[in-house]
C-alpha cells in the first residue's frame, strides 16, 4: 500500500479528530490518535516533507542593443516554488518570477551577471550566471539631401529685391551654395537667397543651389531672373483727412473715397502686364504707413477683371487700409477656344496656353511682394508698412487661401486672408451641384480629371498647412460653389493642426463679392466680421 502524507490524513480526517478530542484528553497528539488509527488499518504514515527545486533549464546569456530591454527565464521542477533574481549579487526589487525582463538598457549594463535563486520547504538552488552584453546603437546610414520644392523663376523690377528659395531634406547639417551664372554667391549659404537690388543687367541671369551633407549633394534646376524697366511714375494723389467739423449733435460724415489710380507693377517674361487699381484712405496716414489688402477678383479662373470689387476697396479705404485691386493672367475657357487676355498677355508662351496653373498663383504671389516692399518708383512707396492682406471672391478667394498657406511672411505670403466663395480642393467637383465648376478647374490646371495629383498640386486644401496664415472662408447656403468646398478646407487645417481659421455660411444664395454687405443671422453684415477678421490678423503678424 503506497504510504498516505500526514497532510492529506489530516484534511480528511479533521473533523473527526476534534470530536476525538473533545471526548478524550486534550493532551493527546493527533499524531497519537493517526498511528492508532493507522495501527489498526495498516496503513503506513509518513510526514510530508517538499521535493527540493532542481534547475532543468539555466538562464541563457544574450546580447542586445543599447536602449533595448532583455529577458532572462529559468525552469525548475518542485512545487511551491519562489524566485528571486539578482543582477552582480544585488537582489533586483520585484523580480518574483520565473523570467524577468530589464528596463531598457545602457552600455553600461554591459557584462552585468544575472542569476535566480529558486527556492521552497525543500530547500533552494541557484542558477549559474547569465552575462548581458550591451552594444551601441549603430550609427544610421545618414540619408543624402534630396529636394522637395525648387527654386522659381523670378520677375523684379530694377531697384528691387528678389528672393530665391529652395526646401530639401536629408540627414542634417545641410549646407547651401547658391550660384548666379554658374559662380558662387559668397554668403549666399542659406536655403533663402536674396539678391541685391537688381539692375537691368541682370536681366536674363541664371540661379541655382547645390545642397550637400556627408551623404552626398544635389544640385537645384536653375531658374531665371527677369528684371523689367522701373514704369514711369505718375502723379500720386496726396491723402487727405476730411476736415473736422465743429463738434455739434450732427454726425461727422464718412470720408468721401478717393477715386482710384491704375499702376502697372510688374511685367512677366511672357510680356504680360500685371496693374492693380490703387485705393487709399481719405484718412491721415499713420506712422509707418497703412496695410496694404489685395482684392482678388474671380470669374472661373478665365475672366472678370480688378472692377468687381469697388465696394470692398471702398470700404477697406474707409477702414484705413491702402486696397489694391489686382489682375492676374487668364486662362483658357472651358470651351477650349475662347480666351480672354490681359494686357500683354500672349496666348500662347513656350508651348503653352498662359493663365493656367502656375500662372495666376505666381502672379498673385508677386503682387504680394511688390505691395509689402514696393520700388521707389511705385506709387505706393512711402505709403505701405509691409503688411498685406488679401480678400478674394470665386476663383481669387481660391487664390487668397493659397498666399495664405505659400510663399514666406516676408515675401509672398499674405499676414491675413478672406475667402469669399473660393474653391479649395480641386479633386472634389460636385458635378451635382454645379457641372461648371469642373470644367472650369480642369480648363485652369490644364489636365485630365484622372490627373489627381496635379489637382492636387493646385489646391489649396493640399497644401502645407501647418504654418497657414489666419484664413477666413464664406460662402452662402445657396452658393454656386458647392458647399463641400469649406468642410474639406476645414478637414485639411484639422488635420495640420491649424486654429487660426474661421468659418461662415450665411442664408441665400449670392455668390463672392456679394456676400460682402449680406446680414448673418445675428445682424451683423459679413464686411463687418470679415474687417475684424482682418484686423485681428493684423495684430498677430509678426
Amino acid at each position: 500500500m503506497n504510504p498516505v502524507p500526514l497532510l492529506d490524513l489530516s484534511m480528511t480526517l479533521g473533523f473527526l479528530w476534534s470530536r476525538i478530542k473533545a471526548l478524550i484528553s486534550p493532551k493527546i497528539s493527533l499524531l497519537s490518535v493517526l498511528s492508532l488509527i493507522s495501527m489498526i488499518l495498516a496503513i503506513p504514515v509518513t510526514a510530508y516533507a517538499a521535493t527540493a527545486p532542481k534547475i532543468t533549464a539555466q538562464p541563457v546569456s544574450t546580447t542586445v542593443t543599447a536602449g533595448q530591454t532583455a529577458t532572462f527565464s529559468v525552469t525548475a521542477t518542485g512545487s511551491n516554488l519562489f524566485y528571486t533574481w539578482k543582477k552582480n549579487d544585488v537582489a533586483i526589487i520585484g523580480a518574483k518570477a520565473a523570467s524577468y525582463t530589464t528596463p531598457a538598457t545602457t552600455l553600461a549594463d554591459s557584462g552585468a551577471a544575472y542569476t535566480v535563486t529558486v527556492k521552497n520547504t525543500g530547500g533552494k538552488v541557484t542558477s549559474s550566471a547569465a552575462i548581458l552584453t550591451v552594444n551601441p546603437e549603430p550609427t544610421p546610414t545618414p540619408a543624402p539631401p534630396a529636394i522637395t520644392k525648387q527654386p522659381t523663376n523670378k520677375t523684379a523690377i530694377e531697384g528691387t529685391t528678389v528672393k530665391f528659395s529652395v526646401t530639401a531634406t536629408g540627414s542634417g547639417p545641410l549646407s547651401y551654395q547658391w550660384r548666379k551664372n554658374g559662380a558662387d554667391l559668397a554668403g549666399a549659404n542659406l536655403s533663402k537667397y536674396t539678391t541685391p537690388p537688381t539692375t537691368l543687367a541682370d536681366n536674363g541671369s541664371l540661379y541655382d543651389v547645390t545642397i550637400s551633407n556627408s551623404a552626398g549633394s544635389v544640385t537645384s534646376k536653375t531658374r531665371t531672373l527677369t528684371v523689367n524697366p522701373a514704369p514711369t511714375p505718375t502723379a500720386t494723389p496726396t491723402p487727405t483727412a476730411t476736415p473736422t467739423a465743429t463738434p455739434s449733435a450732427t454726425p461727422t460724415p464718412t470720408p468721401s473715397p478717393i477715386p482710384p489710380v491704375t499702376e502697372t507693377f510688374m511685367i512677366n517674361f511672357d510680356g504680360s502686364q500685371l496693374e492693380w487699381d490703387i485705393y487709399l484712405p481719405s484718412s491721415s496716414m499713420p506712422a509707418g504707413g497703412w496695410p496694404a489688402v489685395l482684392l482678388i477678383h474671380g470669374g472661373g479662373f478665365h475672366g472678370g477683371g480688378p472692377g468687381a470689387g469697388t465696394e470692398v476697396a471702398n470700404d477697406l479705404a474707409a477702414a484705413g487700409y491702402v486696397a489694391l485691386s489686382v489682375t492676374y493672367r487668364l486662362a483658357p475657357a472651358p470651351d477650349g477656344v475662347t480666351h480672354e487676355l490681359i494686357t500683354g498677355q500672349l496666348d500662347m508662351y513656350l508651348d503653352r496656353k498662359t493663365g493656367t496653373f502656375p500662372d495666376q498663383t505666381d502672379d498673385v504671389g508677386n503682387a504680394v511682394h511688390f505691395a509689402r516692399t514696393p520700388p521707389p518708383t511705385s506709387l505706393l512707396f512711402g505709403l505701405v508698412n509691409g503688411q498685406v492682406g488679401a480678400i478674394g471672391s470665386s476663383a481669387g478667394g481660391s487664390h487668397a487661401a493659397w498666399v495664405a498657406a505659400h510663399g514666406s511672411l516676408d515675401d509672398d505670403r499674405v499676414n491675413v486672408a478672406v475667402s469669399l466663395s473660393g474653391p479649395y480642393d480641386y479633386v472634389d467637383f460636385d458635378d451635382a451641384w454645379n457641372p461648371n465648376f469642373k470644367a472650369n478647374l480642369l480648363s485652369y490646371v490644364d489636365v485630365p480629371e484622372t490627373d489627381t495629383e496635379a489637382l492636387k498640386a493646385a489646391s489649396p486644401a493640399w497644401a502645407d498647412l501647418a504654418g497657414i496664415s489666419p484664413l477666413f472662408m464664406i460662402a452662402s447656403l445657396d452658393d454656386p460653389m458647392p458647399p463641400r468646398q469649406i468642410p474639406d478646407m476645414v478637414l485639411k487645417l484639422v488635420a495640420a493642426g491649424v486654429t487660426n481659421y474661421q468659418q461662415l455660411v450665411i442664408a441665400g444664395g449670392r455668390h463672392g463679392y456679394d456676400n460682402w454687405s449680406q446680414i448673418d443671422i445675428d445682424g451683423v453684415a459679413v464686411k463687418t466680421k470679415a474687417l475684424e477678421f482682418l484686423a485681428a490678423g493684423f495684430a498677430a503678424a509678426p
